[in-house]
C-alpha cells in the first residue's frame, strides 16, 4: 500500500501514534536489556502494520498499480543511492534491493543512466569525492576515498586521473 501512492505524509490517529509511542520505548528498554528485546519489537512492529492496514481500509486510499513498476523502483533506488555510497555495494545487492533480478536491473539501470550499475555507481562516488576534496582541506585524498565508499586509495586516484585528467591533490589544489 506505501508503494502503490503518491502521498508522501500521513497524518496519523491517536492508535498509530500510541503505537510509535511503545515502539520507542521497546527501543529504549532494548539498550538497557538486549536479552528481551527481540519478542517487544516484533509485537509492536506487528500491532503497528495492522494499525496502518486498518488506517488505509478507514481512509479508503487510492491506489495506483503503476506506482509499482520495477523501473520505477529502480528509479527511486538510483535516486537515494548516493546517500549510501560507502555502503559496499554489488551488482547482485542492488538488484535484490529493488527486488530484482541482476539482468533486468542492469537494463534498467542502463535506460535511466545511460551507464551499467557499477559505472554509474563509481561516476557517484568519484562526485562526492570530488566534492568533499573541495569542500574540507582537512581531509585527505584517502579519507575522501574511504568516505565515499572506495576500498583503496590507489584504485581512487586512478579512476579519479581518469574521469578528472589529474590526480586528486593537483585537482583540489587547481579549485
Amino acid at each position: 500500500m506505501l508503494r502503490c501512492n503518491e502521498q508522501h505524509v500521513w497524518s496519523a490517529d491517536p492508535a498509530l501514534r500510541a503505537c510509535f509511542r511503545r515502539l520507542s520505548e521497546a527501543v529504549r528498554r532494548a539498550e538497557a536489556d538486549p536479552s528481551a528485546a527481540e519478542s517487544w519489537l516484533r509485537l509492536h512492529l506487528n500491532a503497528l502494520m495492522l494499525h496502518l492496514l486498518e488506517h488505509f481500509r478507514r481512509h479508503a486510499i487510492a491506489l495506483s498499480e503503476a506506482l509499482t513498476d520495477s523501473r520505477r523502483s529502480v528509479a527511486l533506488f538510483l535516486a537515494e543511492l548516493e546517500t549510501q555510497l560507502d555502503r559496499p555495494w554489488t551488482l547482485a545487492e542492488m538488484a535484490t534491493h529493488c527486488g530484482l533480478g541482476a539482468t533486468r536491473f542492469t537494463e534498467y539501470c542502463r535506460q535511466i543512466t545511460n551507464r551499467p550499475p557499477a559505472r554509474y555507481l563509481n561516476d557517484l562516488r568519484l562526485e562526492a569525492a570530488a566534492a568533499r576534496l573541495r569542500a574540507d582541506a582537512a581531509c585527505s585524498v584517502t579519507e575522501a576515498a574511504l568516505a565515499c565508499g572506495f576500498s583503496s586509495g590507489q584504485y581512487f586516484a586512478t579512476a579519479f586521473r581518469r574521469r578528472y585528467g589529474c590526480a586528486p591533490g593537483a585537482w583540489r589544489a587547481a579549485g
